[in-house]
C-alpha cells in the first residue's frame, strides 16, 4: 500500500515536472519572440525618428542655403562686398535689407556680414522679446578670436 502511494506520488510528481518543463519552455520561447518583436519595433521606430530628424535638419539647412543665396544675389549686397565694405550707402541698404528679411523669415535668429579679418560689419539680431534690432556700428565686435571663424577663413 505504501509502495502504491509512493508510486502514485512519483507519477504525480513526474507529470507535474513534465508540465512545469513544458510550460517553462513555452513561456521562454513565447516571451523571447515577443521581446525580439518589440525590440525590432523599437529599432524601427528609433530609425524612423532619426530619419525624420535628419530630414528636418536637411530641410532647415536647405532653407538657410536658399536664403543666403538670395541675399548674396541682391545688387546692394554685391555692391557692398565689391566696395570692400567701405560704401556707407550700400551698408545702409544692406542693413535695411537684412532687417526686412529677418522680420519676414522668423526662423532666422541673426544675420550679418563679417569681413575677412573677422570684424563684424553689419548685424541684425533678435532681442529677448523676439523683435529684430539693428545692431549699431559701435556695438559690433571682432570675431577673429573664435576658432571656428579662423577655420572658415583658412578654408
Amino acid at each position: 500500500m505504501i509502495r502504491k502511494i509512493l508510486l502514485q506520488n512519483k507519477t504525480f510528481f513526474s507529470i507535474i515536472l513534465v508540465f512545469i518543463l513544458f510550460f517553462s519552455l513555452v513561456l521562454y520561447f513565447g516571451t523571447n519572440r515577443i521581446y525580439e518583436r518589440e525590440s525590432k519595433w523599437r529599432d524601427e521606430a528609433g530609425t524612423a525618428l532619426l530619419n525624420l530628424g535628419f530630414d528636418a535638419i536637411e530641410s532647415a539647412f536647405s532653407n538657410f542655403n536658399h536664403h543666403l543665396t538670395f541675399l548674396k544675389s541682391l545688387p546692394s549686397i554685391n555692391g557692398f562686398v565689391e566696395s570692400d565694405f567701405t560704401s556707407f550707402g550700400y551698408r545702409n541698404e544692406a542693413i535695411e535689407i537684412f532687417y526686412k528679411f529677418t522680420n519676414i523669415t522668423k526662423e532666422i535668429y541673426q544675420v550679418g556680414i563679417i569681413n575677412d579679418s573677422g570684424l563684424e560689419i553689419v548685424k541684425i539680431e533678435n532681442t529677448e522679446d523676439g523683435t529684430k534690432t539693428k545692431v549699431p556700428f559701435s556695438e559690433l565686435y571682432a570675431r577673429n578670436n573664435y576658432y571656428h571663424l579662423r577655420n572658415i577663413i583658412n578654408i
